[in-house]
C-alpha cells in the first residue's frame, strides 16, 4: 500500500529529532529512518528529507525546502540540545 504525502506537524519533526540523537550513535541510520517511518506512518525519504531540510534551518547545509513546523521544531530542539548534532548529519 502506497504511503500518501505526509504533513509533518512540529511534534513529528521534534519526534524525529530526538529519536535521531538517541540512537545515532550506536543503531545503523538506515535502521533509524526505517523505524522513525513506520512510526509517523511516512516513507524513509521523506524522513530524510525532513532531516535534512532540519539540517539546513540549523547549519545553512542539507535541503532549502523547510515548513514552519520544521523551523519551530529545529529551533526548539536546538534551545534543548545546541545546533552541534546537526553537524554529526
Amino acid at each position: 500500500m502506497r504511503k500518501t504525502k505526509k504533513e509533518w506537524t512540529k511534534e513529528d519533526v521534534l519526534y524525529l529529532l530526538e529519536q535521531f540523537k538517541i540512537k545515532i550513535a550506536y543503531v545503523d541510520w538506515t535502521e533509524i529512518h526505517k523505524h522513525i517511518a513506520e512510526e509517523l506512518n511516512t516513507t524513509v525519504s521523506s524522513v530524510g528529507a525532513t532531516l535534512k531540510n532540519c539540517q539546513y534551518i540549523a547549519t545553512g547545509n542539507g535541503l532549502e525546502n523547510y515548513s514552519k513546523a520544521q523551523v519551530e521544531a529545529t529551533e526548539l530542539f536546538i534551545r534543548r540540545h545546541t545546533a552541534h548534532f546537526f553537524k554529526l548529519l
